[in-house]
């Protein structure tokens, strides 16, 4: 709740360590749960192909006969639910995506910062069994 609160020229102060901790976090969730993920936006997929044909036959409705006075309310439904279908394919698309992607750069940067933690440990061992030779 904090960073709503900020004004907006001030700088966020996180540290390396918290950087490392949220996306070794979100690494974590993103592999207990991208079954899910998976499993949702396709479900999602298939509902809107549902409601595609839901707009079509509504449209169909509106559009038989002689129905002059309903064709601009015809139009307006279309235009709406045609927006709305077409941000569900972008979100649905986006979603599926993310869902599948392998978070590469993420696991490389937990890596990395892993390795760097331990060699930090190994040079600071080193440092004191070191044995100094006096002249």
């Amino acid at each position: 709740m904090g960073h709503l609160l900020r004004p907006c020229g001030a700088s966020a102060t996180v540290t390396d360590e918290d950087y490392v901790e949220r996306v070794r976090h979100t690494v974590q969730v993103l592999d207990r749960w991208r079954r899910a993920f998976q499993v949702f936006w396709i479900t999602v997929l298939f509902a809107s192909v549902g409601i595609l044909a839901a707009m079509v036959y509504l449209l169909d409705l509106l559009m038989q006969g002689n129905r002059m006075p309903l064709l601009i309310q015809g139009f307006v439904v279309g235009v709406l639910l045609g927006a709305i279908l077409g941000l569900l394919a972008v979100k649905n698309a986006h979603g599926m995506a993310s869902s599948l992607q392998p978070l590469r750069t993420e696991r490389l940067l937990l890596r990395y910062h892993d390795a760097l933690i331990a060699l930090a440990n190994e040079h600071a061992n080193a440092e004191e069994h070191k044995c100094l030779v006096s002249q």
